[in-house]
């Protein structure tokens, strides 16, 4: 692909769909699955962020570029160093304290948080978030990064990235927006020290699923028992 004509006009398409949709689940109070203003206004909205971005950031991308070039962009060529594991285990575990340590905070809004979603939405849920976290990392760490290297210096591609990553950030808060842009910088670096995209993959499930795995066991825990 030549990045001036196919891969530019995909990922401008990739982008803009998705903050498309992103304004428009924020428009209907519906962003979040759930935040400190409660339980989103509307499901349908939010489902409708997570499953155009498992469209446009993962199963379209797998389409057009392929599952062999996929995999290499995923798994990397080469396995992990030591350092390199040892890097990847300490952030996983760092995300996970962080992400748990920021669910305790929702969890003091008790009023904000009756009649939760039935389990099963739940499910679906955790179900579409996981896959919308992988597609997330699959395009945005992974072939749009990749891309950007390509076609400019390191720095200023990290730079794109973090600024578009920051960008659709905005719609959930200046201060998530603001804290993004560190998070952003880390993932890209250590994809492109471990040349694999995992690594970001399962770091960002480890912050979110920390986050929200976190609230729903003590939420639900103190609603029923």
């Amino acid at each position: 692909m030549n990045w001036i004509n196919s891969e530019f006009l995909y990922h401008t398409f990739a982008y803009l769909a998705m903050f498309a949709v992103s304004w428009y689940a924020y428009y209907k109070k519906s962003l979040k699955f759930f935040s400190d203003q409660g339980w989103a206004k509307h499901m349908g909205p939010h489902f409708l962020v997570m499953g155009t971005g498992i469209l446009v950031w993962g199963l379209l991308p797998l389409i057009i570029w392929g599952s062999e070039f996929s995999e290499d962009i995923i798994l990397g060529k080469n396995p992990l160093g030591n350092m390199q594991w040892l890097l990847v285990a300490s952030l996983v575990i760092l995300a996970s304290i962080v992400g748990f340590s920021q669910s305790k905070k929702l969890q003091k809004i008790d009023t904000l948080f009756i009649a939760p979603p039935i389990p099963l939405i739940v499910a679906l849920f955790f179900i579409f978030r996981i896959s919308f976290l992988i597609a997330y990392e699959f395009w945005f760490r992974g072939i749009f990064l990749q891309d950007l290297l390509s076609s400019f210096s390191t720095s200023l591609a990290i730079g794109i990235n973090v600024f578009l990553y920051a960008l659709i950030h905005y719609f959930a808060g200046p201060k998530e927006a603001w804290s993004s842009i560190a998070f952003g910088v880390i993932l890209c670096l250590l994809v492109i020290f471990t040349l694999a995209v995992w690594p970001a993959i399962i770091i960002h499930l480890s912050l979110s699923l920390s986050f929200e795995s976190g609230f729903f066991q003590k939420a639900y825990k103190r609603l029923y028992f």
